[in-house]
């Protein structure tokens, strides 16, 4: 199975312990259906339109080929079910438009959902890029 990881698992990124080992697949972007939030150095991706005045966007990640048992230590590290949710994505190769199925993490805690309506623009940014490096 394939993992699209847009923030903290990334290469050179302080989780990126938990895919090291895993096949590199390339540098990928979804969809233009997610809004990228960011709260200090920590990124949410979500379905949800969080800033009205901005549009939903692609993400930029990277993907890896990944086992069951690196997905179901990934599922408790992320919180899953209960901080994130995980969903099958299409996503589009960058340099060469290859396409893939891959998992993505999105943002699913409702006390972060509710916390961002309320603060949205002080506390919470969205990340326009959609490149939570960059």
């Amino acid at each position: 199975m394939y993992l699209f990881v847009y923030g903290v698992m990334r290469k050179n990124c302080i989780n990126h312990s938990f895919i090291k080992d895993c096949k590199y697949i390339g540098l990928f972007k979804t969809e233009k259906l997610f809004q990228l939030i960011k709260y200090q150095n920590f990124p949410y991706a979500s379905d949800i339109k969080f800033f009205e005045n901005e549009d939903f966007s692609s993400i930029i990640g990277e993907v890896y080929e990944i086992d069951d048992i690196t997905f179901s230590k990934i599922n408790t590290f992320t919180g899953y079910p209960n901080h994130y949710n995980c969903k099958l994505i299409n996503a589009t190769e960058i340099n060469n438009n290859s396409k893939i199925n891959a998992y993505i993490y999105l943002l699913s805690n409702e006390d972060i959902i509710n916390d961002i309506k309320k603060y949205q623009g002080s506390k919470y940014e969205i990340i326009k890029s959609g490149n939570f490096l960059y």
